[in-house]
């Protein structure tokens, strides 16, 4: 396997990509706080491709990327872990969106292999996990 050609920890409240909403005249939106959120991992993909590599060609090859996400922890959470809320693969649609938006990827379809995608709450020691948000990792697949 390649090294990580992306590996970049974006702080935030992860948001899922699921349907869009019908909103009348045939205009259909996403919800905000994700087109927020999305942005965000946009923005931040293309700020850290510009400090570690300057010029940057999007990937047109088959890669796999690693997501962990990290959920704010409610105060009294029912379960030990995220098993509930958003659906692990609906917060990797947006990730894979912002992947391509950001000119990462030439197209989210590149993605031949998700490895263990996860989600969970935050914890209290130092590190991943320790806010919200996503650790995205990207490499190519040889």
């Amino acid at each position: 396997m390649s090294e990580w050609l992306i590996d970049l920890f974006i702080p935030g409240t992860p948001r899922a990509q699921g349907s869009m909403k019908h909103v009348g005249r045939g205009r259909m939106i996403h919800e905000p706080k994700l087109v927020e959120w999305r942005n965000w991992m946009i923005e931040s993909l293309q700020a850290w491709v510009r400090a570690h590599f300057g010029g940057w060609e999007p990937l047109d090859e088959p890669v796999e990327v690693a997501a962990s996400f990290w959920l704010p922890r409610p105060a009294n959470p029912r379960l030990e872990h995220a098993a509930t809320g958003l659906d692990v693969d609906k917060l990797q649609r947006a990730a894979g969106d912002a992947l391509e938006k950001s000119g990462v990827l030439k197209n989210d379809a590149r993605i031949v292999r998700w490895i263990n995608p996860e989600k969970d709450w935050t914890h209290d020691f130092t590190g991943d996990g320790s806010i919200p948000g996503v650790r995205l990792k990207v490499r190519t697949r040889s």
